[in-house]
């Protein structure tokens, strides 16, 4: 049977080797698909293990999905990107190819070439139980001032006084209201002496006693 399409692509990969920075490139380009999972199968077939790790272990998080045939008496299967380079990493055997031994990575940890594996997926189960500490804080901080805020007991309206009608003053009967007459407030109160008539020696006395001089003789 003819080869398939996607081995011959790798076979003339390997004649042309490109330099390290080419094949990067493809690796981490994001538009062919096949592309990157051609590329990433080359990068596992020539680059040593600490270098396979560092640069394969990013594409983990590519989730596209590709049509692979293990076999030619099989159908195309779904593989998503992430599973493709998760099998070029643990297995040693590949499309009847056979893969150079990988170092472990417990291995290359210990000897410091690589760092800590920082899995993708703990990022991402952090940030969510990051917000949702950050949530229940916030709930229970809103909670917590709601109870200190001082509680007002209700407000009763004022009770207004009984009002008491306004006494009036007495009145006065009508008859009595009346008694004195206008010409009674014209001319004073009167005395209740009557004066003496002008003819009289009593009255001409008065009127000398006033201007000094001795009273008349009767």
């Amino acid at each position: 049977a003819a080869p398939a399409p996607f081995l011959c692509l790798l076979v003339k990969l390997l004649q042309l080797g490109p330099d390290d920075e080419v094949a990067l490139e493809l690796v981490r380009q994001p538009r062919f698909k096949y592309i990157t999972a051609l590329a990433v199968l080359y990068w596992r077939l020539v680059a040593r293990s600490p270098l396979v790790y560092r640069e394969l272990e990013p594409v983990l998080a590519d989730f596209r999905k590709l049509n692979i045939c293990w076999d030619d008496r099989e159908s195309p299967e779904l593989v998503y990107m992430d599973q493709w380079v998760e099998i070029l990493l643990v297995q040693n055997d590949v499309l009847g190819l056979k893969l150079p031994r990988l170092q472990s990575r417990s291995v290359l940890e210990s000897t410091r070439q690589l760092g800590a594996y920082c899995s993708l997926l703990s990022d991402a189960e952090q940030q969510v139980l990051l917000a949702q500490s950050t949530a229940l804080e916030e709930k229970s901080g809103s909670k917590q001032c709601q109870d200190e805020l001082p509680t007002t007991p209700p407000t009763t309206p004022p009770i207004a006084p009984p009002t008491t009608p306004p006494i009036a003053p007495p009145t006065m009967p009508p008859s009595k209201r009346f008694k004195h007459s206008a010409e009674d407030f014209n001319n004073g109160p009167q005395s209740s002496a009557k004066e003496p008539d002008e003819n009289s020696i009593e009255y001409w006395n008065k009127m000398r006693e006033k201007l000094g001089l001795r009273p008349l003789k009767e």
